[in-house]
């Protein structure tokens, strides 16, 4: 299960999505864009949409589609997105997708093969159907 949440630019400080003042520091958060955050421990990958709205620690083993464990608020507002699109794994440092979906997932613009594991890097471009998202390392 995932939650909402402001972390702090300043410090780092992870506060609650009501908070618009951090509670660590006292930085102003009101310009900080919501982010999503697992109950797991912590991430070591980051989705961000391409427009930065929205984001996601990626802890491995978790889909993201439309009834996905990841952004499935986000992502209903395609008509693209299947239910479950693609997975999400990772192996120590690297992290891999793998597409379950009908409208294909795309990584720097290149359609990457259905249910084989693909490796994702750094910076990388990554495209559900008609949505498009950053991967990041969270360190």
């Amino acid at each position: 299960m995932s939650k909402e949440v402001r972390i702090c630019e300043n410090c780092g400080a992870k506060n609650s999505i009501d908070r618009l003042e951090c509670e660590a520091c006292g930085s102003d958060l009101s310009f900080v864009a919501p982010v999503f955050i697992g109950e797991k421990g912590e991430a070591k990958w980051r989705i961000k949409s391409t427009g930065g709205s929205v984001s996601a620690e990626i802890f491995g083993g978790e889909t993201i589609g439309r009834e996905g464990d990841i952004l499935s608020d986000y992502v209903n507002d395609s008509d693209y997105i299947s239910r479950k699109h693609a997975r999400f794994d990772t192996d120590g440092e690297k992290i891999f997708v793998t597409d379950f979906s009908t409208n294909g997932t795309t990584l720097n613009g290149e359609k990457i093969p259905k249910n084989q594991m693909t490796e994702i890097k750094n910076g990388d471009e990554i495209a559900f159907a008609d949505m498009a998202f950053i991967i990041e390392n969270a360190d």
